[in-house]
């Protein structure tokens, strides 16, 4: 029985290993934001460059704005009340009541409420996989502020400049 059990092992596992990392090609690359200005080819619109892309590319007021409703989609959603190296770029906007922020699939991404009442918002997921972020290059190896990054983590702003030097940040405000 255990020469029989190790041919499978030896066959399944490395087949798996091959099968696994295919079930999601959503995480190709870590998000694309259309470049309009180009012109729509057979596979959909070109990406922009990551170096042109900024807050308001993942921003929309559209829900401020009285409108019908319909919804198409079964779709799940969840209510919360409320980088290492140069490619973790942080993108950063104050919403306000009826606002909508996108986040890319397996991006980290923080809300910190900046007003004095209670903020409400809704999540909706694309797909089952959350996708990975390693979250110490995210918060100490990036230019979030310190401060924020003191009270997300509930650790004193002096060990938070310090690892920040650690990842490599020099000074952040």
């Amino acid at each position: 029985m255990a020469p029989k059990a190790a041919v499978v092992h030896l066959v399944l596992v490395p087949l798996l290993s091959l099968i696994l990392p295919i079930s999601s090609l959503a995480l190709a690359q870590d998000f694309c934001v259309a470049d309009m200005a180009r012109p729509d080819t057979l596979s959909g619109y070109p990406c922009k460059p990551k170096a042109l892309v900024d807050s308001n590319d993942f921003y929309s007021d559209a829900l401020a704005k009285p409108g019908p409703v319909i919804q198409p989609f079964d779709i799940g959603l969840a209510s919360a009340t409320v980088k290492h190296a140069d490619t973790n770029i942080p993108y950063v906007k104050t919403l306000n009541k009826g606002d909508l922020f996108v986040f890319p699939q397996g991006l980290l991404h923080f809300q910190y409420n900046i007003g004095n009442s209670t903020a409400i918002a809704f999540a909706a997921y694309s797909s089952p996989n959350p996708g990975l972020q390693i979250t110490d290059y995210a918060l100490f190896g990036d230019t979030l502020p310190t401060d924020v990054v003191a009270k997300l983590t509930f650790i004193v702003r002096a060990e938070v400049e310090r690892l920040k030097r650690f990842f490599g940040i020099v000074s952040v405000p």
